[in-house]
């Protein structure tokens, strides 16, 4: 029997070793689970654990804010050797509580990954699991281990300010050291707001950066400006009640220099012109020594004794000097009205509590305000336009105008366009206003219709308001009895350029009473003009014509064939423009003779271009006929057809030889290419009447 007690017990003591035992560490548990679904008897393993920046073991696994902590996990084989590459996964189960800078990291050499955790914020605290897991082969290993996040104490450190002495329109750079239990807050922990009696903090609020440092400038000028003193800036750290407090002087400073900024008006008219022209405001600033704009100081605006007796007065109608104050920016501004004599506008500015400090407003003046028939001028980009046909073809008219002594008009001034035929402008209207340089610009457009003048000659009009000029005899602006003036009439379109009006031709305005002869002013309806009394409210007009120009000319001789010479006449080829042309030709006994015939009126396009060459009928027997030059090689800026002269060498057969002329048109956007003409001269083309 004692026997059979012994085999039982050895028996279970063998069992018992077969099966084997389980066990665990202090850093974290780690299993292993084979995908067949059996577990090996050694399997590989992960353990995870919780290391400071010095990769030393953190006490009970508590984290905070003020260090920096690291989550570790290890991989093993089956053999205990480190796996190399391992993908390992960490997650927690609380991300209110604790934050991971990374989600998975591949292992190293050694077998570690290594993520950053830390609380989920400065005021995080409670406890959360964190939950590794990597894949050795087809085993799937976890590991597990406990954290606890502690709440920081946040506070702030030393503050500063500089400069900490500024003036009204310098900054000051702010900064002050935030920590996080006792160490530099980390870039973004930390936040704080800014706030002070006066001025603005730009940020308002703001955060730590890598060393923990928060900055912001404080702006005295700002919202309520600060005045002269010491100012208090307070520092407080968000999500606490803890706040920092440092000082700046705001020191008054030096006016040291009056600049004059400009006028609304730099060009005023007359008074008796009127209107908002007669009056303008002009501006002084005022800066320190380091050209900072200051406020609050007082200056004495003056007029000079010229203006005053130019009769130029301040606002009121005073001439006394004023006392202004700069405002926002060191500006201060006074008003003026004009006088009737046109002279500069000079307003002197004096710091009330520096006379040795002041500007002067040169550069504003007092004109006439009026445009004069005898100072403008119109012009156009082109005048003859390569159109005929054509829609939409572009030409620019500018116009430049003065007062009668030769002064820009006011800015913005309108100009008004008409025409007989095509379109000015645009949506807005036939009209362009004058800029600075007392000149503007308007498009005008070709138009493929009905109601285009048949012989291509379109005229147009600009006209403004103004008066006529005078000769002023005691230089008082005004016009007095006994000074000669010129007389301006009722203006219209003279569309057929005869320089009278006819009946159907576009009048402009209604009909004025005057009834006496008109002395300028073309295009004046005739017996419109009042010659007794000068008139300072008049139309001023200026006319010019543009051509509507075909794209193929006609060349044809003016000239019998000299040996050294040959004239050709040049147009475009619209037969409803002629005119009687007054020529003379030299005959064989060397005497000119005249004669007159009906040719071509209109230009061919501006800038078309003129050759001629000598035609080469046999390449083995070339002539000995040369052409030299021409008097001209393009069309020039006319709206008349030209005669040319082909210049030859002299040779015996260049009264027998064929010579060809060209014209070639500069071609457009509408028109499209260039349009080529030639016409060969032989010695029968010389037949003249």
């Amino acid at each position: 029997m004692r026997v059979v007690k012994v085999c039982l017990i050895f028996l279970v003591l063998l069992i018992l070793g077969a099966c084997g035992g389980g066990g665990g560490n202090a850093s974290g548990s780690g299993g292993s689970t084979s995908d067949g679904g059996s577990q090996p008897a050694s399997a590989p393993q992960i353990t995870v654990s919780v290391v400071n920046d010095a990769d030393l073991p953190v006490a009970g696994n508590s984290i905070g804010n003020g260090g920096s902590y690291f989550a570790v996990a290890k991989v093993v084989d089956a053999k205990g050797s480190a796996v190399e590459g391992a993908l390992v996964t960490f997650s927690v189960s609380d991300a209110a509580t604790v934050t991971l800078l990374d989600s998975s990291v591949l292992t190293k050499p050694t077998g570690l990954a290594k993520v950053k955790i830390q609380p989920a914020g400065l005021a995080a605290r409670g406890a959360a699991v964190l939950t590794v897991s990597s894949k050795v082969g087809l085993v799937t290993i976890t590991g597990t281990v406990n954290l606890q996040a502690t709440p920081s104490n946040v506070t702030l450190g030393s503050i500063s300010a500089s400069p900490a002495a500024l003036k009204a329109f310098q900054n000051a750079a702010v900064a002050v050291q935030s920590l996080v239990d006792g160490s530099a807050a980390g870039a973004g922990t930390v936040s704080a707001t800014f706030t002070a009696p006066c001025g603005v903090f730009s940020p308002s609020t703001a955060y730590s950066d890598g060393a923990g440092v928060i900055t912001t400038t404080f702006q005295p000028s700002g919202g309520i400006a600060c005045l002269t003193g010491e100012v208090k800036l307070t520092a407080t750290a968000n999500g606490s009640s803890v706040s920092k407090v440092t000082t700046v002087t705001i020191v008054g400073a030096t006016a040291s220099t009056v600049n004059f900024s400009g006028a609304t008006t730099p060009l005023l008219v007359a008074r008796s012109v009127g209107g908002s022209f007669s009056r303008s405001r002009l501006t002084f600033k005022v800066l320190d020594n380091a050209g900072t704009p200051m406020r609050s100081q007082q200056l004495t605006a003056a007029l000079s004794a010229s203006s005053i007796n130019a009769g130029i007065q301040f606002d009121g109608g005073t001439t006394a000097p004023q006392i202004i104050t700069t405002v926002e920016g060191g500006l201060a501004t006074v008003g003026v009205i004009s006088g009737n004599i046109f002279v500069p506008v000079l307003v002197t500015a004096t710091l009330v509590d520096d006379e040795s400090v002041s500007a002067t407003s040169y550069g504003v003046s007092v004109t006439s305000g009026a445009a004069t028939q005898m100072t403008m001028s119109l012009a156009s980009q082109v005048a003859s336009m390569e159109s005929w046909g054509f829609d939409g073809v572009k030409n620019i008219l500018t116009m430049s105008v003065s007062d009668r002594l030769g002064n820009p008009l006011p800015l913005g001034t309108v100009v008004n366009f008409v025409t007989n035929h095509g379109i000015i402008g645009s949506t807005s209207g036939g009209t362009c206003t004058l800029a600075a340089d007392s000149t503007c610009s308007v498009a005008y457009s070709s138009l493929n219709s009905s109601s285009r003048p048949a012989n291509g000659r379109v005229a147009i009009l600009a006209y403004l308001n103004g008066e006529e000029s005078f000769v002023d005899y005691n230089g008082d602006s005004v016009w007095q009895v006994g000074e000669p003036f010129e007389t301006i009439g009722w203006p219209y379109i003279d569309a057929n350029e005869n320089g009278r009006y006819d009946t159907g031709e576009q009048k402009i305005g209604l009909a004025p009473a005057a009834t006496g002869p008109c002395s300028s002013g073309y295009p004046s309806v005739a017996n419109t003009c009042n010659t007794a009394v000068w008139d300072g409210n008049v139309i001023v007009r200026k006319q010019i014509i543009v051509v509507q120009a075909t794209q193929f000319a006609v060349i044809e001789p003016t000239t019998p064939r000299h040996a050294d010479r040959f004239n050709v006449w040049i147009s475009d080829s619209n037969g409803n423009s002629k005119v009687v042309q007054d020529l003379r030709y030299k005959n064989a006994l060397g005497v000119y003779v005249p004669y007159s015939r009906s040719v071509g009126r209109n230009s061919m396009p501006t800038k078309s271009k003129v050759s001629a060459e000598v035609v080469v009928l046999n390449p083995d027997a070339p002539p000995k006929c040369k052409v030299l030059n021409m008097s001209s090689d393009a069309i020039g800026f006319t709206t008349d057809a030209a005669e040319f002269v082909v210049y030859l060498n002299e040779a015996a057969d260049c009264l027998t030889v064929p010579i060809k002329v060209t014209v070639s048109t500069p071609g457009n956007s509408i028109a499209g290419e260039a349009s080529v003409t030639s016409f060969t001269f032989t010695s029968s083309s010389f037949i003249l009447p």
